[in-house]
């Protein structure tokens, strides 16, 4: 039992340090003090109601703090979070709310932006009032679960702006388009006041993965998967969600046996090979070292079949033929990373026909 225990504990702490990344930023706590050091890695979903923070990247010490404790942060990136207070409207009764937010416009209007339960939401403090702005959520049967009141909020705060370049009907629900209109409202209501807009695009961040594996089912049944692909990732809004684009190749071999004339049986054994060039996108269910992922998209993508077979009189034959076209894709698999850049894998997919599941190792730099 003990020993179960230890290996329970090691397992757990190696989840968690595999996880955490740190990166070069500063925090203000509420008596001003500044420290500079180590922020956690700036996953916005993650850093709503907790920030972690170490001194010393090699330090494993790891001090965390609330929006009461510390009331800024920034990372080396150049962004700002604040901790910010506010009237949550998203429900019936409005509640008092204070959280981090990302700041993306400065000025007679303050704007800031978070995440949570993979929704963004929006902030605008000024003029002695809150304004907290949302979109429409739809359920599964496309029908309105939340109606969105972003586009009558920034109406309202228009509203004593004269001029009618702001288009408040017509913006999309995005940073970039109400950053850009709060800033154009800041020097609409007060031309004399300094309005910065901090809008910047998501960064991202692109890497190559390689992968190649197989699986031996029998005499005549297997598999071979190699794949090299660009894969693009938005770290800041989720690191489960990447997009790649690369080159695949598979080999798969299967036979079919079928009862013949009397007592004889035909047999035929089907070579396939597929050239592809895909582009998917993947989302990994979980974080840490076992990671079950889907993906699914598109290939252009070419099939060589072959195929052998013999029959109840003896006399082989064979066929073959080639296809080219776009083909859907699907898969499920599993990932087990042993070290940032080296992990197992193991997925079953479809690419013009299912194919076995394929085991292997993969990497990515």
């Amino acid at each position: 039992m003990k020993r179960i225990t230890i290996t329970v504990l090691l397992i757990a702490i190696s989840f968690s340090s595999f996880a955490q990344t740190f990166s070069p930023g500063f925090i203000v706590k509420t008596n001003g003090d500044t420290l500079n050091g180590y922020l956690q890695e700036e996953l916005r979903a993650d850093i709503v109601n907790t920030i972690k923070f170490k001194t010393d990247n090699s330090s494993s010490s790891i001090q965390t703090f609330t929006p009461q404790e510390v009331t800024a942060f920034r990372y080396g990136s150049g962004d700002l979070y604040k901790s910010i207070s506010f009237k949550n409207t998203l429900s019936d009764s409005a509640s008092s709310r204070t959280c981090y937010a990302l700041q993306l416009v400065t000025g007679f209007y303050n704007l800031y932006c978070y995440i949570e339960n993979e929704q963004t939401y929006f902030v605008v403090l000024g003029n002695n009032i809150s304004n907290f702005l949302y979109n429409s959520v739809e359920n599964t049967n496309g029908e309105t679960k939340i109606e969105g009141n972003y586009i009558s909020r920034l109406q309202l705060l228009a509203a004593s702006c004269s001029e009618r370049s702001l288009h408040s009907l017509e913006i999309t629900y995005s940073e970039k388009e109400i950053s850009s209109f709060v800033n154009k409202l800041n020097n609409c209501i007060a031309p004399n006041t300094s309005s910065t807009n901090y809008y910047q695009k998501a960064k991202t961040r692109m890497g190559v993965t390689f992968f190649a594996g197989g699986i031996v089912l029998g005499k005549n049944r297997s598999q071979f998967t190699a794949d090299a692909a660009l894969s693009i990732t938005y770290p800041q809004l989720s690191k489960n969600l990447s997009i790649n684009i690369g080159a695949h190749y598979s080999y798969t071999s299967h036979d079919d046996r079928e009862k013949g004339f009397g007592s004889s049986v035909d047999l035929s054994v089907t070579k396939d090979e597929i050239f592809s060039i895909p582009l998917t996108v993947q989302y990994n269910l979980l974080r840490g070292i076992v990671q079950p992922f889907v993906y699914g998209g598109f290939a252009a993508a070419y099939l060589m079949e072959q195929s052998t077979y013999s029959v109840y009189s003896g006399i082989p034959g064979s066929t073959s033929s080639n296809k080219f076209g776009i083909s859907a894709i699907g898969a499920v698999g599993i990932e087990g990373h042993f070290s940032k850049n080296f992990y197992v894998k193991a997925e079953w997919r479809y690419e013009l026909l299912g194919q076995y599941p394929a085991i292997g190792l993969a990497c990515n730099f």
